[in-house]
């Protein structure tokens, strides 16, 4: 990309340098994994991959076109690159903890580790096909190396899209075979609101009202109390014998009408699940470990994919001719 940008683009895009653009990318994952909440509470947890995974595959396949014209305009299409890439990376973490909660570090691992071993693969298809000849970098801008070689320089684009093509092909198995964790619902993994059905709240209400019709009549004779069971063929009168003097027992209408005003406040009014850890604030987060987790999973990872990218074959290159042995090692 710097080799393409220093002459293919030249001189609109001389100054550029790809550690920008990755820059962006991965700043560009903090308000994306905002935005899964959003999107989740909207569309879904399958809809939400479904959504990002349009997303990441438009914007790359844009960034084939737009990188021939303006660096601007690839650095924009990267930021909503990062984005995609963090809603998706959302959307795993939470169906991984639906589907394996037992298992959920080792394969969260696995997702979070998955691409830089696959980039040792994708880095050798790239190389054999850009650089088919093995060519020899043949340009030198004051310590650093790149490409001039037309034969090279015009795959750029092409490998781009095809990049695009092959992500796409890929996000769209995974999210065929995606399915929802039968205890994750996907309204439930970011809201704290559980849907409240309003038949089942109706049905308590009428369970309730028949249960009521069993009511008491009190008569304070010599500390008896006489037991009138309704909703019965026949009437049963019963003696029971207590120990304390009875003052004031709510009579059956008003008990049916409490439990009914209870019941429809229920429609309106939910308690969110104990199951449901609470939102931090961010001065509570900073306290926890899990925070200072994800920043140094941030910096050795992602800003190590930054140098890694951008200075590993600029800097191996002035000792190292072969283009695919390198990429290898």
């Amino acid at each position: 990309m710097d080799s393409y940008f220093q002459f293919s683009c030249y001189p609109k895009c001389a100054d550029c340098n790809t550690q920008w653009l990755l820059s962006l990318y991965i700043v560009g994952g903090c308000p994306g994994a905002l935005l899964t909440k959003i999107l989740v509470k909207r569309l879904g947890l399958k809809r939400t991959g479904v959504f990002s995974m349009f997303v990441y595959s438009l914007t790359l396949l844009g960034s084939a076109w737009v990188l021939q014209h303006s660096v601007a305009g690839t650095a924009v299409l990267y930021l909503f690159l990062g984005q995609a890439v963090a809603i998706s990376y959302s959307v795993s973490y939470q169906l991984v903890n639906g589907w394996a909660p037992d298992n959920f570090a080792l394969f969260t691992a696995t997702v979070t580790g998955f691409p830089t071993t696959l980039s040792v693969i994708q880095n050798q298809l790239v190389t054999a096909y850009v650089n088919p000849h093995n060519l020899k970098t043949d340009a030198y801008v004051g310590h650093r190396t790149y490409f001039s070689q037309p034969e090279i320089l015009n795959r750029v684009p092409t490998t781009v899209m095809l990049f695009g093509v092959m992500t796409f092909g890929l996000q769209l198995i995974g999210c065929i075979l995606i399915t929802n964790p039968s205890r994750l619902s996907p309204k439930e993994s970011f809201s704290r609101k559980p849907e409240t059905s309003k038949s089942n709240i109706l049905e308590n209400k009428k369970d309730a009202s028949i249960t009521a019709t069993s009511s008491v009549s009190l008569n304070e004779v010599e500390n008896s109390y006489k037991l009138k069971t309704y909703g019965s063929n026949k009437d049963h009168n019963e003696t029971i014998k207590v120990s304390q003097s009875y003052q004031s027992v709510p009579s059956t209408t008003k008990l049916e009408n409490s439990i009914g005003n209870f019941a429809e406040r229920g429609l309106h009014t939910t308690s969110p699940p104990e199951s449901i850890p609470k939102s931090w604030k961010p001065s509570e987060t900073v306290k926890t470990p899990v925070f200072y987790a994800v920043w140094l999973f941030g910096v050795s990872m992602l800003y190590g994919l930054i140098l890694k990218s951008n200075y590993y074959k600029q800097f191996a290159l002035l000792y190292i001719y072969d283009d695919k042995f390198l990429t290898l090692v």
